[in-house]
This record gives C-alpha cells, structure tokens and sequence, in this order.
C-alpha cells in the first residue's frame, strides 16, 4: 500500500488532486457520501491516480506533511535518535 492509498479523499481534493497539473483539467468528482466536488480527470472513484505510471513531473515532484514525515522516519534509526527520545520510546523506561 502507498502512502497515497491512507489518504482520505478530501484531503487528496484540497492538496495533491484538485486539478491535472499541466493544463488545470478538472472534472466533477462523486465524494462518497454523495456529494460533488472537483477534481483531476484522472482520480479514479476509489481516489488513486489513474495516470500513476505516466503521471506528470509535477505530481511526480509534489510532496505532502505526510510524505515528507514518512521519508524523514525511513531515514532515522535507533542509533540516530537522541538518547532521550530513545529513553521516552522505552516502554521499560520508569522515568528515574
């Protein structure tokens, strides 16, 4: 599963799908509850980019909070984390 794919879908409209990036398509989008909303042209209805493969620079290029936090976790490791956020994820750790 991709980080995309945890995504709810009006946060998808409101930051990294509201319109096809090169020409500023959008098109009418069913929410799940019902509703109308705007959209790419190629969100699919179960909020994947239908395009994934060939998706342009731009969406390649754009990073969400999430995607940048998930990629700063990868990086750190156990050894690399200060001795007292290493101690507070101790659960063995009594604080004394």
């Amino acid at each position: 599963m991709s980080i995309c794919e945890g995504c709810e879908i009006d946060e998808k409209l409101l930051l990294c799908c509201p319109r096809f990036p090169l020409t500023g398509e959008q098109v009418d989008y069913k929410l799940p509850d019902g509703g109308k909303s705007r959209a790419c042209l190629y969100l699919d209805a179960d909020g994947r980019c239908s395009i994934y493969e060939k998706r342009p620079m731009g969406c390649r290029m754009f990073e969400c909070d999430r995607m940048s936090s998930a990629k700063r976790d990868m990086r750190l490791n156990e050894e690399s984390l200060p001795l007292c956020l290493r101690m507070m994820r101790d659960e063995t750790w009594s604080g004394g």
